[in-house]
């Protein structure tokens, strides 16, 4: 017995070098390419965040000879009416403070803080994990997400999704922790920089049948909306909602400025992020965008929004159950497929930067493996699915794309066969 627990233990650490490693290779390779192009996604939200400071308009403003070079972006695209900021005005009053910095001094500030966020989330399921996991915990964060062209793109570009990824963490930390207070501001807090995180209320709803839980999370809104309007306006805001239904039509009625890297425009393929797929596997999973390429299909507000219905009945139905009387471990993984199938149908590019957040319910997973079953073949289709989110399929065509829905169509097997769980959540 000894003789395999010894063996087992250093078979752990063998796997835990082998995905530093691998991550550290991956980092040297952020470095490089950080030091020679420009974080372009980065770029727009802090040319936002400077319009907004200086009170005009984040979405509609186009910079014209003689305007102050402060709010010039040089990869930004002047033929359209709307400029390249999508993020609402919440995310770029959290970007505010860096409005100041120049571009070189805010792509490095950037990276650092990614990385930092990244360690906090590891950090945070590794203290929830039992003993035996926590090996795992680390070898799957660093191996199949730090490791991953989704990461690289992630720090390349300079985006958002880490931020969103550690907060959830926060969240389901303190729920865990029985911090149900600070758990619900922290949610709020995710609410308001990203809208659709507004389906993680699931896993509060068995809490609200107490009234003080309802009227402490309306209380952290009413803190943050009033905050929001001490920085913005009204405008701001239908400023925002109107550029979104731009971006939306030109998906649709030009869909190839939104394709594949082979598809971009030659003014967006030269900015830093992706001059061909043998460089960077970019992989574009948006519903609208993947019936428009490959169905030749147009899908529209309304028709997005019957799809995520339809995909909601099928998801949620043969796992009812859970909503009613599952444990918090199941909940939160349900709310994170509903989250998933939500920005698959947002009117809007998804490339694999957004693949980060995956490590949520992965890493979730294995720190609960005693309240969460799984069967082998579970675990060796996530091993697949994340395989290919890291880009070793390369020869399989849209290989990335793939490997999310196996990952969602693989958790989404895993609450199946844990649905008669009913672990009550504790106040």
């Amino acid at each position: 017995m000894n003789e395999t627990f010894n063996s087992n233990f250093i078979s752990k650490k063998i796997f835990l070098v082998v995905a530093i490693l691998f991550s550290f290779l991956s980092l040297l390779e952020a470095l490089k390419y950080l030091e020679q192009k420009d974080a372009v996604d980065l770029g727009y939200r802090i040319t936002g965040a400077r319009l907004l400071v200086a009170n005009k308009s984040p979405y509609l403003y186009v910079w014209k000879e003689g305007d102050d070079k402060k709010f010039y972006n040089q990869y930004e695209v002047y033929n359209t009416e709307v400029n390249g900021v999508t993020v609402p005005p919440s995310v770029l009053i959290l970007m505010s403070p860096f409005a100041s910095f120049d571009a070189n001094s805010v792509k490095w500030s950037w990276a650092v803080f990614s990385y930092a966020l990244l360690g906090v989330t590891i950090f945070l399921f590794f203290k929830l994990s039992e003993e035996e996991h926590k090996y795992s915990i680390i070898t799957v964060a660093l191996f199949f997400f730090s490791g991953s062209i989704g990461w690289l793109l992630h720090i390349q570009r300079g985006q958002n999704y880490i931020v969103y990824l550690s907060l959830l963490t926060v969240v389901y930390y303190l729920f865990k922790r029985e911090k149900i207070y600070l758990s619900l501001g922290v949610l709020a807090l995710l609410i308001w920089l990203r809208f659709p995180f507004a389906i993680f209320l699931i896993p509060f709803i068995p809490l609200f049948k107490k009234p003080k839980y309802i009227f402490v999370f309306i209380s952290y809104g009413i803190v943050l909306i009033g905050g929001t309007f001490l920085f913005t306006n009204l405008q701001d805001w239908k400023d925002y909602f109107y550029a979104l239904t731009e971006w939306s039509k030109a998906q649709v009625v030009q869909s190839e400025f939104f394709s594949d890297a082979q598809s971009l425009s030659s003014k967006h393929a030269e900015i830093g992020a992706i001059k061909n797929e043998s460089e960077y596997l970019i992989n574009n999973s948006s519903f609208q965008y993947l019936f428009q390429y490959h169905l030749k299909i147009g899908l529209f507000k309304l028709d997005l929004f019957a799809l995520f219905m339809l995909g909601l009945v099928v998801l949620v139905y043969p796992i009812r159950k859970i909503v009613r009387r599952g444990s918090a471990e199941l909940l939160f993984l349900l709310a994170f497929l509903i989250y998933i199938l939500f920005e698959l149908c947002i009117p809007a590019p998804r490339y694999n930067y957004n693949y980060i957040q995956w490590m949520f319910p992965l890493l979730l997973i294995l720190a609960s493996y005693k309240h969460i079953r799984v069967k082998p073949y579970q675990w060796l289709f996530c091993a697949i699915g994340l395989s290919m989110n890291m880009g070793l399929f390369i020869y399989i065509p849209r290989s990335i794309t793939i490997g999310e829905f196996l990952l969602f169509g693989t958790v989404w097997l895993i609450l199946i066969g844990n649905k008669k769980s009913n672990k009550e959540i504790v106040a």
